[in-house]
């Protein structure tokens, strides 16, 4: 049939009539809003446009015929109110100027990412499947299947609102089977509800608008608005900054569930956080199951760490694979902290004075905080005020977790002035007013004098969950601070100066000894130029290197360099004394590659978009990476504020706070394992090959302000001497660095 025939409101043949006698629609009659397309406009030559079926905030659903498949399908426009408008009659649409097209271009891609985000998923039979999508009339376009059936949302309101329990489960199952698939790939949905959940005429389920989803972790908020509905978004979708996961879309579900089993929508979950009244599923409506009631609960618990961390496990919850803890019942057995040998201990006991003597050493019990111990009291958390807000929001995230799992402490956050905070502690510390926690620039024989041990800490903590902190005592032998993040030397590559000197640089499977090799075929001027950040690290790496200059290609030229290049550095230093010069030449493309630090990611992309490359540094010694982010707690509080504050700075390093730090904000590297890895798979995919390249890395910890002093010893003494020579430099290296 001409599709010319169709109705361009149901899609069925008119016959020759000029108003349809399925549906009463007229031919030529206007859309539904003047801006949206007028019926019968053909888009990518394929797809006849219907009449508008839904529309929101962020786009509009037409029905459609593709002429080419010759079936009905649903195609969805990008057109964000307030930041598009369109003529009447128009196809292409009308961009606002200013800050609203730079919202309009992130959004759009947004919705093409979206669409490529559907498209993995045509094979997953709960899951809407995308035939097509493209960019036309100045915006872009998702081509669907088109759905015969209704919402969840319209069944709960033609079914007396709620559902039977075990029809309940079958309808929730499938999502789960959905949201198993989406969440292996890294991607959260970030809108379940009872709108998104489709049934269809023949009772297949099916998951719909990922309008919302995001990358788990990595990708960040723009300034489009998210629409929340409230009921069942979690607490972290309501936060500007907040680390999202499987969780968030695990709450939602479990309250989608809550919805269908008691035909009420839960209280919203910022209230519950004030006062939590929601009512447990088994007391709203008795026929519930107290295993399906706890699995709802478990699901939509506040804080997300208690919540079901995959679906798989939700899943298996709900067909009775295993009966779970009510949130209440699993926080209060986290709180518990037990001596694991208490039975061995009382048993030797009984042996004499030989037990008793072996129970005191080979088997004395770790002590660990006991958290149920830990008493009401105030802590005082002391910040330097130069950093911007956004800086410590991981903070102020942390403390209200914090404070959420144990309400009779209270934290209080006070901003120092930053330029004489150092002193200002050493200060307290004489007048006995310290705070309970602080952060350091650097660890310092000063403000150790200040600090309490932390060996409780460390053997409350799961050392082996974080990278390096279980050789803690290797790197702090005085045991006063808590590093918080990492970070390592990289070698960053121009592409545009290989490019001119004719050198390709290789796919990221080539193995980096090639780039290593084009590398050192250039002149020593246009080759590599080093981070002043990286001085101490070279001159400690690579004395018998200068000294002796080994035979391999690279090693022998980058060896050298470790000389030529710290001289070219004290040129340049010599004319215009500019800290950040070294940079600042790589970025200028007058060199093809820089070895900087992990803390320079951001920086290298935004001044070298799409055309750098990033490595390992070369060779196979071993460099030297830096801890950051150090955290200390006072000695001079009582008992009870000393393992509080030593509970609070654990909870720094939960998976919560790493994410918020580290993936969200860009600090640093996470030690958080768990976080390192999702950071170098979705974050930072480039930064691969981070996994095998720690093995390389060795620590200063108490030394590192030393090593900065001889950085700054190399800088001043030697590099902007009056009478800097390059032989004053290589005997600097080769006999003052340790």
């Amino acid at each position: 049939m001409d599709v010319k025939q169709r109705c361009m409101n149901c899609m069925q043949d008119m016959r020759g009539f000029e108003v349809c006698l399925h549906c009463g629609w007229i031919e030529g009659s206007a859309p539904r809003e003047l801006s949206h397309l007028v019926p019968r406009t053909l888009l990518a030559e394929r797809y006849m446009i219907g009449n508008s079926i839904g529309f929101g905030g962020f786009g509009i659903t037409y029905r459609a015929w593709d002429t080419k498949l010759d079936v009905q399908v649903a195609v969805k426009e990008f057109f964000p109110s307030g930041l598009v408008s369109r003529s009447p009659e128009t196809e292409d649409v009308i961009i606002y100027s200013g800050d609203r097209r730079t919202q309009y271009e992130a959004a759009l891609g947004r919705f093409l990412a979206e669409a490529r985000n559907m498209a993995k998923f045509n094979d997953q039979p709960h899951i809407l499947s995308v035939i097509d999508y493209f960019e036309a009339n100045r915006t872009a376009y998702i081509v669907m299947e088109f759905l015969d059936g209704q919402t969840l949302k319209s069944t709960l309101a033609n079914s007396g609102d709620k559902l039977p329990v075990d029809v309940a489960i079958s309808l929730i199952l499938p999502v789960c089977d959905a949201l198993n698939v989406i969440h292996k790939e890294g991607i959260i949905h970030r809108d379940i509800s009872p709108d998104n959940i489709f049934i269809t005429s023949d009772k297949r389920v099916k998951l719909i608008d990922f309008g919302a989803a995001r990358l788990a972790q990595g990708e960040k908020e723009e300034t489009l608005s998210v629409i929340l509905k409230p009921g069942y978004a979690p607490p972290e979708q309501y936060r500007s900054k907040s680390r999202q996961g499987p969780y968030t879309d695990i709450y939602a579900l479990g309250a989608t569930l809550y919805r269908m089993v008691t035909g009420v929508v839960p209280e919203e979950s910022v209230d519950r956080l004030v006062k939590d009244e929601l009512v447990r599923p088994s007391e709203a409506n008795v026929v519930v199951p107290e295993p399906i009631s706890r699995a709802i609960l478990r699901a939509m618990a506040l804080n997300s760490s208690v919540r079901f961390q995959d679906v798989a496990a939700f899943r298996k919850a709900l067909t009775g694979k295993f009966l779970v803890a009510t949130p209440e019942d699993e926080l209060a057995r986290r709180r518990k902290r037990r001596l694991l040998v208490s039975v061995a201990a009382a048993v030797l006991l009984t042996a004499g004075v030989t037990a008793l003597v072996l129970l005191q050493t080979v088997f004395k019990p770790v002590e660990r905080i006991d958290s149920e111990a830990i008493q009401p009291d105030q802590l005082t958390i002391w910040l330097p005020d130069n950093e911007a807000d956004q800086q410590f929001a991981y903070l102020y995230a942390a403390k209200e977790r914090f404070t959420s799992d144990y309400p009779d402490l209270s934290l209080d956050i006070k901003r120092m002035p930053q330029a004489d905070y150092t002193d200002r502690l050493v200060q307290a510390g004489a007048a006995k007013t310290m705070p309970n926690v602080f952060p350091l620039e650097q660890p310092s024989a000063q403000t150790d004098a200040l600090a309490a041990d932390l060996e409780l800490l460390l053997q409350s903590a799961e050392l082996d969950d974080f990278l390096f902190l279980n050789e803690y005592e290797r790197w702090f032998a005085g045991k006063h601070v808590l590093p918080l993040g990492f970070s390592v030397p990289l070698l960053y590559v121009n592409q545009y100066v290989l490019n001119e000197q004719q050198i390709q640089l290789p796919e990221s499977r080539v193995p980096a000894e090639q780039i290593y090799a084009a590398l050192s075929g250039l002149a020593n001027l246009d080759r590599l130029i080093v981070s002043p950040l990286q001085l101490t690290s070279i001159a400690l790496q690579n004395n018998e290197q200068v000294r002796r200059a080994k035979q391999d290609p690279f090693a022998a030229a980058y060896a050298q360099t470790a000389a030529d290049n710290l001289d070219q550095l004290a040129q340049v230093y010599l004319q215009d004394e500019r800290i950040d010069s070294a940079f600042t030449r790589f970025a200028e493309e007058q060199v093809a590659a820089y070895l900087g630090d992990a803390s320079e990611f951001d920086a290298v992309q935004e001044a070298l978009p799409g055309y750098y490359g990033v490595l390992p540094a070369p060779g196979d010694q071993t460099y030297c990476a830096r801890f950051t982010d150090f955290w200390s707690v006072s000695r001079a509080g009582t008992d009870n504020q000393q393992q509080a504050s030593m509970l609070f700075l654990i909870n720094l390093l939960s998976d919560e706070t790493q994410d918020e730090m580290h993936v969200q904000q860009d600090r640093s590297l996470p030690l958080n394992r768990r976080v390192f890895t999702q950071y170098i798979s979705v974050k930072r995919p480039e930064l691969a090959f981070l996994d095998a390249y720690l093995t390389r890395m060795t620590f200063y910890g108490e030394a590192q302000m030393a090593l900065d002093v001889q950085n700054q010893q190399i800088h001043d003494q030697v590099l902007l001497d009056p009478a800097y020579n390059k032989d004053a430099l290589i005997d600097f290296i080769t006999t003052e660095v340790p």
